[in-house]
């Protein structure tokens, strides 16, 4: 089998037509037009893994991952170091394992300096007090009075953000990182809160949730989309059709749960695993 990388696209020419039968059941977003021998896939993180291809685009470069704060504990240590070293991250530690503890850390250990965190109102304080505690930097809560300035922490909620006055400040930054807390609040991705915190421009972004996510693959996409397209595909719909179980009713199409094919169950883990 031959691959060819050109743009955002793979080209890929199997050596038989068994093969070829094989790489259109594994390839996720993919079109082939008639009598035509190669199938042109787009460049995704499950793509780049069916393929064997270099998966180096979802690490950052150059950032030291040196973490000096002996507060943390073993599997902290681990889980800041990975955030580092990856440019976008999903942070799924269930409840009480300190994500938003390690999400300082890492921000702190990255070097970042003009941050945005997206929250429920109600938890607004809180992390104003743990990067306090954790980092000893000020972060401010925004308010519409307020001016953004680069170099600052700002604590947005989600409410705030479906306002395009208010969405409008925070598009004017490329902020160093956007971090989004409870971020199953962006599930469903025609929300104008999932919509909003994807226009917002930044170099690294993390996603921190506890809500069991995998039991609804379909609200996934969501999340990696936000991420960044290489992690979710360009369709919502070609997701789904890889990653879901379908069913037909009378109303139409029904996500009833996780494809059951052992292949494609296989690749859903591998990819998470990469940067989860």
């Amino acid at each position: 089998m031959r691959v060819v990388q050109s743009g955002k696209y793979f080209r890929v020419l199997p050596d038989s037509e068994i093969e070829a039968r094989q790489m259109r059941h594994r390839l996720m977003g993919w079109r082939q037009r008639k009598n035509d021998p190669w199938i042109v896939a787009e460049d995704n993180l499950v793509n780049r893994i069916v393929l064997s291809q270099s998966i180096d685009l979802i690490y950052s470069g150059s950032v030291s991952c040196d973490i000096a704060d002996s507060r943390l504990k073993d599997y902290q240590q681990g889980d800041v170091h990975l955030m580092c070293r990856l440019k976008h991250c999903l942070n799924a530690n269930p409840m009480g394992l300190g994500k938003t503890v390690e999400a300082i850390i890492a921000l702190q250990t990255m070097k970042a300096e003009t941050i945005c965190i997206v929250v429920p109102k109600i938890i607004r304080q809180q992390w104003v007090d743990q990067i306090k505690r954790w980092w000893g930097r000020d972060a401010e809560i925004f308010e519409k009075q307020v001016t953004l300035e680069p170099g600052k922490i700002y604590i947005v909620n989600y409410d705030k953000l479906r306002n395009e006055r208010i969405l409008a400040k925070f598009r004017r930054f490329r902020w160093d990182c956007l971090v989004l807390d409870e971020a199953h609040k962006i599930k469903s991705r025609t929300s104008k809160q999932a919509v909003a915190v994807k226009l917002i421009p930044s170099a690294r972004r993390i996603a921190l949730t506890g809500t069991p996510i995998l039991r609804y693959v379909d609200d996934l996409w969501s999340l990696l989309n936000f991420l960044g397209e290489e992690y979710s595909g360009k369709s919502y719909w070609a997701f789904v059709d890889y990653f879901c179980e379908v069913e037909k009713t009378p109303w139409g199409n029904k996500i009833v749960g996780t494809t059951d094919d052992p292949y494609r169950q296989a690749i859903l883990g591998e990819m998470l695993s990469l940067f989860m």
